[in-house]
C-alpha cells in the first residue's frame, strides 16, 4: 500500500512542476506586451502632445523663462523632432539683455533624451530673421499705494468659490520643468543700441554662466554723425544680476571712407558705460565741418575713451590723436602770409607731425597741447575750444627765421620770440567754425602801412628839406599833405 500511494503522488508533483515555466513565460509575455503597449501609448501621447496647443504654450513659457521675456509664439509645425514657427515676439523683462526681439521663421530641434531628466533640450534655435533692440531699461518701480487703494486692489476669495489647483495626469507630472537652449543662430539680424543700428549681421548666442555670449560677424553699422562702417567681428558677454551689464570685446569696425577701429568696453543697465577705441588710419575728412573738409587732410591714429559715470549725466570722450599724412591748404591766414611774402610758400603746407589731446562733452569740444609742425617752415601750438558752433583759440604761430627778411616793416616786433628753430607770435582765433577769424593778418597789415608810411615820410622829408629854400611857401606843406594821404590809405586796410 505504501508503495502504491507513493507512486500515486509523483505524477501530481511532476505536473505541478511542469506548469511553472509556462506560467513564467505567460507572465513575462504579458509584462513585455504591457511595456510595449505603454511605450507605444506613451509615444502616441507624446506625439499628440507635441502637436497640441498645450505644448505651444509650454514652449512659449519655456523660451520666456530662459530669456527673461514676455513671449508670444506663433502656431507650431513639427516634423519628427524639428519644431518650427513663423513668428516669435518677445519683450524683455528685468534681467533680459534686450528690450524687444522679433523673430521670423524660427526653428528648433528637440533633444528627446532630455525628457528622462524632465528637461526640454533645444539644441539650436535658428531664425530666418531677427530684429533685436538692446536699449534695455530698468524695470519701472511700482508706485506706492495708499492704504485705501491697497484695500481695493487686494484680491479676495469667496468661500463659495474656492480656488482649486488644476488637475494633472500622471503623464503630465512627468513632463519637463526645465529648459536648456544650446545656441541661437541667425544670418540676418538687425541690432539697435542707442542711436546706432547694425544691419544684416550674423549672430550666434550661447548660454554661459550667469548670462549669454553673443558673437557678431559682418553687417553694416549706421551711427548718426559718423561715416558708414562695416562690422568685421565682435563678441558681447551679457551678465545678468542686480545690475545687468554687457561686455564688448574686440569689436572691429572698417570705415568705408578709409581706416578701421577696434572697440572694447562695457555698459550697465544703470546707464553707466566705459569704452575704449583704437583708431588706425581713419580718414579725417568725414569728421570735419564742411568748411574745413577742403582745408585739412590726413588720417587719424590714436586712442579714444568714452566714460559715463552717472545715469543722469552725459558721457564724455577723451583721448590722444595723431594726424599722419596731414596737409593744410587754402587757409585764409596762409593766403595772407603768401601775400606779405610775395611768394606762394604757404599755398599748401604738408605737416610733418600733428598731435593733440581731445576732451569732448555734450556741449563742448576742447583740443589741448595742439602741435602742428610743417618741418621747418611753419609750426602752430596752443589750445582750441569749440562750443555752440563757435571757436576760441589761444595759439602761437612760428615761422622760419629766414622768412623775416621778406616781411615788410619790423617783423621782429611781431615775431619776438625765438625757440625750437622758429620765431613766434601770439595768434588768437575766434568766430564760427565755417568763418574763423584770426588777428595776425591785421597786425601784419598794420606793420606794412607803418613801414610804407615811414618810407614815404623819410623820402619826402629829404627832398623837401633840400628844396624848401627855393619852393614857394604853399609847397612847404607837402609833408603834412602826404601824411594825410597815408592816413587815408591806412583806414582802408584791416584794423589790427
Amino acid at each position: 500500500m505504501t508503495d502504491d500511494s507513493s507512486t500515486g503522488e509523483l505524477p501530481k508533483r511532476k505536473r505541478t512542476a511542469n506548469k511553472s515555466p509556462s506560467y513564467l513565460l505567460w507572465s513575462g509575455g504579458l509584462l513585455f506586451a504591457g511595456a510595449v503597449f505603454a511605450l507605444f501609448a506613451g509615444q502616441a501621447w507624446l506625439e499628440g502632445y507635441l502637436k497640441s496647443e498645450s505644448f505651444r504654450v509650454k514652449t512659449e513659457s519655456a523660451i520666456g523663462r530662459a530669456l527673461h521675456a514676455d513671449t508670444e509664439l506663433g502656431p507650431l509645425n513639427r516634423q519628427g523632432t524639428i519644431v518650427s514657427s513663423d513668428a516669435l515676439a518677445m519683450n524683455g523683462l528685468q534681467g533680459a539683455f534686450f528690450k524687444k526681439a522679433k523673430i521670423q521663421s524660427g526653428r528648433a530641434e528637440v533633444d528627446l533624451n532630455g525628457l528622462w531628466h524632465r528637461t526640454w533640450r533645444l539644441n539650436t534655435l535658428t531664425f530666418g530673421r531677427l530684429d533685436l533692440d538692446l536699449n534695455t531699461q530698468q524695470a519701472p518701480q511700482p508706485a506706492p499705494q495708499s492704504p485705501e487703494s491697497a484695500k481695493v486692489s487686494a484680491p479676495s476669495v469667496s468661500p463659495q468659490s474656492p480656488t482649486t489647483p488644476p488637475t494633472r495626469t500622471w503623464l503630465s507630472n512627468l513632463l519637463p520643468n526645465h529648459t536648456e537652449i544650446s545656441a541661437i543662430q541667425t544670418d540676418r539680424a538687425t541690432v539697435t543700441f542707442q542711436d546706432a543700428e547694425l544691419r544684416q549681421t550674423r549672430l550666434e548666442a550661447k548660454p554661459v554662466e550667469g548670462g549669454w555670449s553673443i558673437d557678431l560677424a559682418s553687417g553694416d553699422l549706421h551711427w548718426p554723425g559718423a561715416p558708414a562702417m562695416e562690422l568685421s567681428q565682435a563678441r558681447v558677454i551679457y551678465k545678468s544680476g542686480d545690475i545687468a551689464e554687457c561686455i564688448l570685446r574686440n569689436a572691429r569696425l572698417l570705415l568705408k571712407t578709409g581706416g578701421q577701429t577696434t572697440l572694447s568696453g562695457q555698459w550697465s543697465r544703470d546707464n553707466t558705460a566705459e569704452f575704449h577705441a583704437q583708431l588706425e588710419n581713419v580718414t579725417i575728412h568725414p569728421f570735419l565741418p564742411e568748411w574745413w573738409q577742403a582745408r585739412l587732410q590726413g588720417a587719424l591714429q590714436g586712442t579714444l575713451h568714452y566714460t559715463k559715470n552717472a545715469p543722469n549725466l552725459p558721457g564724455e570722450i577723451s583721448g590722444e590723436l595723431r594726424l599722419t599724412g596731414g596737409k593744410l591748404e587754402a587757409l585764409p591766414l596762409l593766403s595772407q602770409l603768401d601775400s606779405f611774402l610775395g611768394v606762394p610758400r604757404f599755398r599748401q603746407v604738408p605737416l610733418k607731425t600733428a598731435t593733440t589731446r581731445i576732451l569732448r562733452t555734450a556741449t563742448r569740444t576742447e583740443f589741448h597741447d595742439l602741435d602742428l609742425d610743417a618741418d621747418g617752415l611753419l609750426r602752430v601750438q596752443g589750445s582750441l575750444a569749440i562750443q555752440n558752433g563757435r571757436i576760441q583759440g589761444a595759439l602761437k604761430l612760428g615761422i622760419s627765421p629766414s622768412l623775416l627778411q621778406w616781411l615788410p616793416g619790423s617783423p621782429t616786433k611781431i615775431f619776438a620770440e625765438a625757440r625750437d628753430g622758429y620765431v613766434w607770435t601770439p595768434l588768437e582765433v575766434s568766430g564760427s567754425l565755417d568763418h574763423p577769424v584770426e588777428d595776425l593778418s591785421a597786425r601784419l597789415a598794420a606793420a606794412t602801412v607803418e613801414a610804407v608810411q615811414g618810407t614815404v615820410k623819410g623820402a619826402l622829408k629829404g627832398v623837401l628839406n633840400g628844396a624848401e629854400k627855393i619852393l614857394p611857401a604853399p609847397l612847404q606843406a607837402l609833408p603834412e599833405a602826404a601824411k594825410n594821404i597815408l592816413d587815408s590809405a591806412k583806414s582802408l586796410l584791416p584794423k589790427p
